[in-house]
């Protein structure tokens, strides 16, 4: 009996962490002090996906996660990291269902740009969600980026990727790992200068440009505060929302007030309303009616 409980745990983890799962059981049970308390809580999120009919495997340093049903349905996540969180936002919490619910023609969405990308765990909900897409995934960071590309290719989306940073005009970006926790979700760029890697920026613009596109049919923008620089900077350009469809934005308080953004976004046509952490919007102008 006891085996069989302990069984699953060795699914998910090597053999180190799940001794250490089960040690911080075993004491909880007892009303003991807290160890690994952050490797359970982790763990504990897993049984619930697995509460939920989610299936998941060790798949080498990763854990695998699946649901029957869907028409993508393999995310590859790292453990200890905040891929979990990000994946219970968007398949569990179902963070994009009031943008899903805004669009009106699923048939007609096409062209997707994925702005901060993460791991790819949005880019996989959208080829979920419409039938005939390909993805623009952007994301500037190295480990992230290159799990992103495991999860495009893992689930056959027809995709590109660019890693590189959005702003709003050619740059040299360096990386900031102070922006709110700190984990993998919320690595942002800044211009200033420090001793860490760097990269090199593109707009939306310059994505426009370089892939010769006639409509951005939705565009999805989490880019940790660089949304400032995309639509306040004194030089920027907009010229990319004229051919956007939908969009959608993860407006980051602490960088700049949310009405600064609406105000652009509805001088340009779009008409707006809050979806969880997104501003969503569609554009009403005549070119997409």
């Amino acid at each position: 009996m006891i085996i069989s409980k302990i069984q699953p745990i060795f699914q998910r983890w090597s053999l180190k962490q799940g001794l250490q799962i089960c040690i911080a059981r075993a004491f909880n049970k007892f009303d003991m002090f807290n160890v690994y308390e952050k490797l359970n809580y982790e763990d504990k999120k897993y049984i619930n996906l697995l509460t939920l009919g989610y299936l998941l495997k060790k798949k080498g340093k990763y854990i695998q996660i699946e649901k029957e049903g869907l028409k993508v349905n393999k995310v590859l996540l790292r453990k200890q990291s905040s891929d979990i969180d990000v994946f219970i936002q968007i398949f569990v919490k179902d963070e994009f269902a009031g943008l899903f619910s805004l669009i009106d023609e699923k048939q007609k969405i096409k062209t997707v740009i994925d702005a901060g990308a993460n791991v790819g765990i949005s880019s996989v909900m959208f080829d979920s969600a419409f039938p005939n897409i390909s993805i623009i995934a952007i994301e500037p960071d190295y480990d992230n980026f290159s799990l992103l590309s495991k999860n495009l290719s893992l689930n056959k989306i027809n995709s590109v990727t660019e890693q590189t940073g959005i702003w709003n005009k050619k740059a040299r970006l360096y990386f900031d790992r102070s922006f709110r926790d700190g984990k993998e979700w919320s690595i942002t760029v800044t211009e200033t200068p420090n001793r860490g890697p760097f990269i090199e920026s593109l707009s939306i613009n310059d994505i426009v440009d370089k892939y010769d596109l006639k409509t951005i049919d939705l565009l999805k923008i989490d880019i940790e505060g660089s949304e400032k620089q995309v639509f306040l900077d004194n030089d920027c350009s907009l010229d990319f929302l004229n051919k956007t469809r939908y969009i959608a934005i993860e407006l980051h308080h602490e960088v700049l007030k949310e009405n600064k953004i609406e105000k652009i976004l509805f001088e340009k046509g779009f008409l707006l309303k809050k979806s969880g952490e997104y501003l969503i919007g569609k554009n009403q102008n005549e070119f997409f009616n």
